[in-house]
């Protein structure tokens, strides 16, 4: 399905958060889901006397609003990786190998904290040969990965109008000054960027592993950002209490990481 213009013959502006999304469920891009809300420092039963109904988008219009977004802003996206690496080129030109590397990881550490703060970070438990117990903290585009995960459906839950516009087809309204406008469109932009540059820095010099992550237009947000089994969530130091998740997401991102992992 085309949802770019797929209400153009409505002014979905006109109507109220409400009857929009009453519309929204009547032509199938919304969905009724039950929610249950996580308590930090404690536990919510998971059974459906504990749940409320909630009007989610559907996955494919979640999909399609964001990767209109990625393609439409690539340009300023781009922007942010060549403004990086003209600074990073002149910083750098010269010097010996290693201490290029070592300015390298400086620039990595610094983009991943200033992107990911405040957030939870994630840190893993695991066993060795021998049985002893290491504690290994989650890659930076792990990190990145998960928190991709997210920014699709944010985009709908903080940008309304952005989504009837887009329902609407009027993709002029998706200008770049929006883009100072919209701190979600802000934060998408300046993630995309700077994810580039992180993947083309470890490309280089092959700071983490591996990564679930890639920069394409067309990419689908992974479900599965976090692959080992065994996963603690820690507040990073700065103690502000704020997930990535939403309750729904957090629930969504449980069931389908670490659940079925212990089947």
């Amino acid at each position: 399905m085309n949802y770019l213009g797929l209400l153009e013959k409505l002014d979905l502006l006109s109507l109220s958060e409400k009857e929009r999304t009453a519309l929204y469920i009547s032509k199938g891009i919304f969905v009724e889901e039950n929610k249950i809300s996580l308590q930090i420092g404690g536990l919510s039963e998971m059974a459906l006397q504990n749940s409320t109904k909630v009007q989610v988008p559907s996955t494919n219009l979640v999909i399609a609003f964001h990767n209109f977004i990625l393609a439409n802003y690539a340009n300023l996206s781009t922007d942010i990786f060549i403004d990086f690496f003209y600074g990073y080129n002149n910083q750098t030109f010269g010097l010996e190998p290693l201490e290029i590397k070592r300015i390298a990881r400086d620039h990595y550490l610094s983009i991943s904290n200033n992107i990911l703060k405040t957030r939870l970070d994630l840190v893993r438990l695991e066993n060795t040969p021998s049985g002893d117990h290491v504690v290994k903290n989650a890659e930076k585009l792990e990190l990145f990965a998960l928190h991709r995960d997210v920014l699709p459906r944010n985009l709908i839950k903080m940008f309304p109008e952005g989504l009837a516009h887009f329902l609407m087809g009027d993709t002029g309204y998706f200008n770049n000054a929006l883009v100072d406008k919209a701190p979600i469109l802000k934060e998408i932009v300046t993630f995309e960027g700077y994810l580039k540059v992180l993947l083309d820095l470890n490309k280089k010099f092959g700071f983490e592993k591996s990564s679930p992550l890639n920069v394409k237009n067309e990419d689908v947000p992974k479900n599965n950002p976090i692959r080992d089994d065994k996963e603690i969530s820690k507040q990073k130091s700065n103690k502000v209490r704020r997930s990535v998740l939403s309750d729904e997401e957090a629930i969504h991102y449980l069931i389908n990481n670490i659940f079925k992992k212990k089947k």
